[in-house]
């Protein structure tokens, strides 16, 4: 049996599916959809295995497993995205060049806008251990701020 959580249904999830699925609840379909509208991306054929949407999740599921080969990851994201209904069972895993090529066609700035779109605070003013002393906390991964009411600048040290 695969290692994973049960779910309520009976079925095991495995962790990729939980994280692409945190993925594809955080970031909707039809906000990855305007995104790709607004920078002017649109399929190239019709019923095309690597429209925008797909090739969006895609690359965020690269930097999810970015130890995986491309393909691999590909595996991981059909299998997942067919679930949420995001991806047509009809059509098989992509290619390593297969991506490489929808990855140019998409460009970086359908996934700028995708993340202009979906990301925002979480806490609120009510929500506990969320501010300090009127300030907002904040974590950005893999970097420290250091914050002075002396000092102006703010001081980026890498871990």
């Amino acid at each position: 049996m695969a290692q994973g959580s049960v779910e309520s249904d009976g079925s095991v999830a495995r962790p990729d599916q939980v994280s692409l699925g945190v993925v594809v609840a955080a970031v909707p379909r039809f906000k990855v959809d305007e995104a790709a509208a607004v920078c002017g991306v649109a399929e190239q054929r019709r019923g095309g295995k690597l429209p925008p949407h797909v090739t969006a999740y895609l690359t965020m599921a690269l930097c999810l497993f970015s130890d995986d080969a491309a393909e691999e990851v590909a595996q991981k994201v059909t299998g997942s995205l067919s679930q949420f209904g995001v991806w047509d069972a009809a059509w098989e895993p992509p290619t390593s060049s297969g991506i490489t090529q929808a990855r140019k066609r998409l460009g970086r700035d359908v996934l700028r806008e995708t993340f202009y779109r979906v990301a925002e605070p979480v806490a609120t003013s009510e929500t506990r251990g969320a501010w300090l002393r009127g300030w907002r906390l904040m974590a950005i991964d893999g970097f420290d701020l250091g914050l002075s009411r002396e000092r102006s600048r703010v001081r980026l040290r890498r871990q």
